[in-house]
């Protein structure tokens, strides 16, 4: 099929990230598919058959964006709609339909348009549409898709799902400006890489229930014979990170929180490596 004159035609306006519960917005769309429709709207009422039947086409085009569970949840009026302007321009350019009792014709079409861009421009402005500012340096749109992305592939291959998965949530709470939710889940991820890390000692057993916390554990690795820098870099995260957050009253700014999920991701790819250059891990 040949491309419209115009240029590209309109694609989905709405998308899931990665197949996620976050969806993208992409308004351009919406621009492309009126510039497709308001040349119909320009067509005199004596077209040329041949230009009438190919700026219908074009339109029909560009109406097809209306398709999708998305659409179907947010634009279900527009949806609507867009399909009976369809049908209407197939009954004129594929069939022939024109011109007699109760048959669509061209004015049948541009009446359509006329009252479908104020529906779909209210249907637009009620959708739940919000922008997410880029956090720091880091991309919001890898934040919401999987924050573990970015980590070094040895050290995610080495992580159980359930790391991976705290790792993820961090920044998804991140990439939405809850800080305080991004420091616990993060924090979580580390801890679990500190567990994996003593696991996998010959002989190692961990203390009882009432034992295990991190001033505790941080004493195991040492005993242990972890790195001093992953030793010293745990201790200081735990005293200015894990157990103030830990008291109802402090919560994180966001600001915080971007230095601790850094932060966080240096330790847990330190402690991988440590177990690694210790033979713990292939």
């Amino acid at each position: 099929m040949q491309m419209p004159e115009f240029g590209r035609l309109p694609r989905v306006a709405f998308v899931r990230v990665r197949g996620g519960d976050v969806i993208k917005y992409r308004p351009y769309e919406f621009f492309l598919v009126a510039v497709y429709l308001h040349p119909v709207l320009e067509l005199p009422d004596e077209s040329d058959r041949r230009l009438m039947i190919k700026r219908l086409v074009e339109a029909r085009l560009a109406l097809t964006t209306f398709t999708g569970d998305l659409i179907d949840r947010y634009l279900p009026i527009s949806k609507r709609r867009a399909e009976e302007m369809i049908k209407d321009i197939d009954d004129i350019t594929l069939f022939h339909k024109q011109d007699a009792a109760g048959i669509p014709n061209l004015q049948t079409v541009q009446a359509s348009i006329k009252k479908f861009e104020p529906i779909l421009d209210e249907e637009v402005s009620a959708a739940p549409i919000f922008c997410l500012e880029r956090i720091g340096n880091l991309s919001t749109e890898n934040l919401l898709a999987a924050a573990s992305k970015g980590y070094d592939q040895a050290a995610i291959q080495a992580l159980d799902d359930r790391c991976i998965a705290e790792i993820d949530e961090a920044g998804r709470c991140l990439a939405f400006e809850r800080p305080t939710a991004s420091g616990f889940h993060i924090l979580r991820a580390v801890e679990l890489t500190i567990r994996l890390y003593l696991s996998r000692i010959v002989g190692f057993v961990l203390p009882p229930l009432n034992r295990q916390n991190w001033g505790e554990f941080i004493k195991l690795l040492k005993d242990n014979n972890a790195a001093k820098e992953v030793i010293d870099s745990l201790q200081n995260i735990k005293d200015n990170y894990r157990n103030p957050l830990m008291h109802p009253m402090d919560t994180l700014e966001l600001r915080q929180a971007i230095s601790l999920f850094c932060v966080c991701q240096g330790m847990i790819e330190a402690l991988v490596a440590d177990m690694k250059k210790r033979g713990l891990i292939a």
